[in-house]
């Protein structure tokens, strides 16, 4: 049906009258203007695409009365205006699509999704922040009644205030949002509360035990975390700027023998009051971003990190003692750190490390270590690429990069005193990918490349 010409009401109402059977109806981006009150008698009807039509407005209450709707797609409708009061009604709807690119979102009231038990898969609810009976919308809501949603986004949008009534309101919004115990993935961005409900801090686990996936963003007034540690399915959790985070709170009675048993990914940014972390002793990978420099080295039993990520550490002079222990590292990556001088002599236990990423490291001299020698790291033995990015003291190859006989590629870009390329890098027999860009200083390259 895709079509420049508008998609008339009039077609809309014989299309209807000589399909009632329909149980899929796709109409995205065929200029829709107006849904006809008449769509209800599609009584069949499962899912119903009107996206990408940039002129729809609004749809009929009639909609209410197609019971069957399982999915019904909005993205992309930029001027929608509302939804169907009685939305609710669609008690088999599992799947809402309105991306935040329609004005209906600021419309939306939590109750509208009252009935919609039956709605699976993801839910995204934001502009929280805007509520104003807290108590009495996000009850309505009823998140808990929601059995077969697996993943939760709530977002407040980003208001700058230290208001006590805007505190007490959001405290009060996320304590009536408590979704269902099958809740798999969770993220809370922009919530201004001091701290998190009864329903986190107390009974996390007994609450929300099936959690995989925990994201807090921009809690700028929580110095405490829920018990995460006691979740026994969680494998990823995402931690971003909680600027008054103190500490992680753990329960010692807890009969787990340690702390997140299952943890793989953790990542940490803007979290400077943060100085300490439990035992993870299955962590396989780590990103810490602008976080307090006593942190990063108060982080042991990482024997089965894969993946170290450090990024915008601008009082970072040395690695971390933690690369001092897992030869299961396969990948290091180190950005933006202004006063990091050297690479530590532990890395040559790194025999698995495989990528090695470097950017915008001012001080960075790749050729030397902590004690100003020539940094040998013979021990690189399964090294296939290196990136290294807006190096300035990068003038020549380091010595342990030439040795690296397993090295695939090889990327250097905006190394502005980079002068010359050694001829021992014909000896790299892997070579296969060699990229450099932006390197004024570097007039030629060895005679055969």
């Amino acid at each position: 049906m895709e079509q420049r010409e508008s998609t008339s009401e009039a077609y809309l109402r014989q299309l209807i009258q000589s399909f009632k059977r329909l149980r899929i109806l796709d109409m995205h981006a065929t200029n829709v203007r107006k849904v006809p009150r008449s769509i209800c008698k599609l009584k069949h009807l499962t899912y119903l695409d009107l996206s990408h039509n940039s002129a729809l407005k609004r749809l009929p209450n009639s909609i209410k009365r197609l019971q069957n709707l399982q999915t019904l797609n909005l993205s992309h409708c930029i001027a929608l205006e509302e939804l169907p009061s009685e939305i609710r009604k669609l008690v088999n709807l599992w799947n809402l699509d309105i991306d935040d690119k329609a004005r209906a979102k600021n419309y939306c009231r939590l109750r509208e999704l009252n009935g919609l038990n039956e709605i699976q898969g993801s839910l995204r609810i934001e502009n929280l922040g805007c509520i104003t009976n807290a108590v009495l919308e996000s009850k309505a809501a009823n998140l808990i009644g929601k059995h077969s949603l697996e993943s939760l986004e709530l977002h407040w949008g980003y208001h700058e205030s230290d208001d006590a009534v805007i505190r007490d309101r959001d405290e009060a919004l996320l304590d009536g949002l408590r979704p269902h115990s099958n809740l798999r993935n969770l993220m809370i961005d922009g919530y201004r509360g001091e701290s998190f409900p009864r329903w986190m801090m107390e009974t996390f686990v007994f609450f929300l035990p099936n959690l995989v996936e925990v994201s807090l963003q921009l809690c700028q007034r929580c110095k405490h975390l829920p018990q995460l540690g006691q979740l026994p399915h969680l494998e990823s959790l995402w931690i971003w700027f909680l600027t008054e985070l103190e500490y992680i709170e753990l329960d010692h009675s807890s009969t787990l023998t340690t702390s997140f048993p299952r943890l793989l990914s953790l990542r940490i940014g803007y979290c400077e009051n943060l100085k300490a972390m439990p035992l993870i002793p299955h962590l396989e990978e780590l990103m810490l971003s602008k976080v307090n420099p006593e942190l990063i080295n108060h982080i042991f039993g990482l024997n089965k990190l894969k993946r170290l990520i450090i990024l915008e550490m601008e009082l970072l002079e040395c690695l971390p003692e933690c690369l001092e222990s897992p030869t299961s590292l396969e990948s290091l990556i180190i950005w933006k750190c202004p006063r990091l001088t050297s690479l530590s002599l532990s890395m040559r236990n790194l025999s698995n490390l495989q990528h090695l990423n470097f950017r915008n490291c001012e001080e960075l001299d790749l050729s030397k270590d902590e004690s100003g020698n020539i940094l040998d790291l013979q021990g690189l033995k399964s090294l296939r690429s290196v990136d290294i990015v807006d190096v300035p003291k990068l003038a020549s190859l380091p010595p342990w990069l030439l040795q690296a006989n397993s090295l695939e590629q090889l990327s250097i870009k905006k190394c502005l005193n980079l002068k010359a390329l050694s001829e021992q890098i014909e000896a790299l027999q892997s070579l296969q990918s060699l990229e450099i860009v932006w390197c004024p200083s570097l007039r030629s390259l060895p005679e055969g490349m």
